[in-house]
């Protein structure tokens, strides 16, 4: 029977992990909408430390580093993206009269030419229903993309909320990370080297996985804005920004946008100005083949299809920007799933792969005897 003494103490347990998930779980309800951000702002922050710490070697306070190097992530990656963004919203609402004043809409002169090709023939009997039917597939596609430009307007403001609170997180990751690493260390109910395993398989697994990702999606989006620019392509940042998430899309990447360009130049100036763009389109494939594995330095990538499933998943849990939250989140719990093995061989949990980082000797956990030991003698 357990003393009035035990008693105390279960009771003082019970009542404080209440307490504690009473308070706990409307916190989390209040930092939940922020999760993503927090997220990808700790990932920037791991990415951004080498030259926080290089400011740091120089004599800078952390406060005056992590500063330097938060405005630079702000006026090289945010701003630019952001007038990107926003040019790209605007070439879009003006991209349905664009196509009108070409001849891509032309559908007698297409029809006609379909007619003159001898096996078209046979499939074109009645070239009304045929136009009918264009006519209703291309006004079906023109209220598609009104529909998205409208609601990507609409999240203008909560996007602009998430970059500022994501620059702000990046700055005191930065400045307070290490700090609040070992504030959780004593928290949780790890020991040190199984959370410095997990901070190495964040490190080395998570942040390659996405800094590789979005290396070779910022390839691609270049060398697709730079190519529709120069063959004259109307919305050729429309064609970039669909090129960026298209990018993360394994097996299919940048071939939907490049023939859609394609198809405006076969139309509007000839074969060749198509074919010079399908040059482009293979430019920007064989960038994707370079930039990935330069950026990786021998890292695992991610599998094709976990990549693509993240990528389907994303977009169906978070909208358009899930193409790429996707994946982050995919990676992140590979990194746990790697983290594993040497957890569990700590917790003394047979595993068939160690799977521990080389770089850290994460003891395992010795199994009592399970025979008694001999009497003495």
């Amino acid at each position: 029977m357990a003393s009035a003494h035990e008693r105390e103490r279960r009771t003082t347990l019970y009542a404080f992990l209440l307490l504690l998930f009473a308070v706990g779980a409307p916190v989390f309800l209040l930092l939940s909408p922020y999760a993503l951000t927090l997220l990808l702002a700790a990932i920037v922050a791991v990415l951004a430390d080498p030259v926080y710490r290089r400011l740091r070697r120089r004599g800078l306070r952390p406060t005056v580093a992590g500063g330097l190097v938060t405005f630079a992530i702000f006026a090289l990656v945010v701003i630019p993206t952001g007038l990107f963004v926003w040019s790209a919203l605007q070439q879009a609402v003006g991209l349905p009269k664009a196509i009108a004043g070409s001849g891509v809409l032309d559908l007698d002169a297409h029809i006609a030419r379909l007619r003159e090709w001898g096996p078209a023939r046979r499939l074109l009997a009645d070239p009304g229903a045929l136009e009918a039917q264009i006519q209703q597939t291309l006004g079906a596609a023109a209220a598609t993309i009104t529909n998205l430009v409208l609601s990507a307007l609409a999240q203008v403001p909560e996007l602009l909320l998430h970059s500022g609170l994501a620059l702000l997180a990046c700055y005191f990751f930065l400045v307070d990370g290490r700090r609040l690493v070992v504030w959780l260390s004593g928290k949780v109910p790890l020991p040190p080297q199984v959370l410095e395993v997990l901070e190495l398989s964040f490190r080395e697994s998570a942040a390659a996985v996405v800094l590789a990702s979005l290396a070779a999606a910022a390839a691609q989006t270049v060398v697709t804005l730079v190519s529709f620019l120069a063959f004259g392509v109307p919305a050729a940042f429309v064609a970039a920004g669909l090129a960026f998430i298209f990018a993360w899309v394994p097996m299919l990447g940048v071939a939907p946008v490049y023939l859609a360009g394609m198809a405006w130049l076969w139309v509007e100036r000839g074969p060749w100005f198509a074919l010079g763009l399908l040059a482009a389109g293979c430019v920007a494939g064989v960038i994707d083949n370079i930039v990935r594995p330069a950026v990786l330095r021998g890292r695992q990538q991610m599998h094709p299809m976990v990549s693509l499933l993240a990528i389907f998943g994303g977009l169906a849990l978070f909208g358009i920007f899930g193409a790429f939250v996707g994946p982050i989140l995919a990676a992140v719990f590979i990194a746990l799933l790697e983290a594993w093995p040497a957890v569990a061989a700590y917790a003394g949990i047979e595993v068939s792969d160690t799977g521990s980082p080389p770089e850290i000797d994460l003891p395992v956990h010795q199994a009592l005897p399970t025979t008694p030991p001999p009497p003495p003698s």
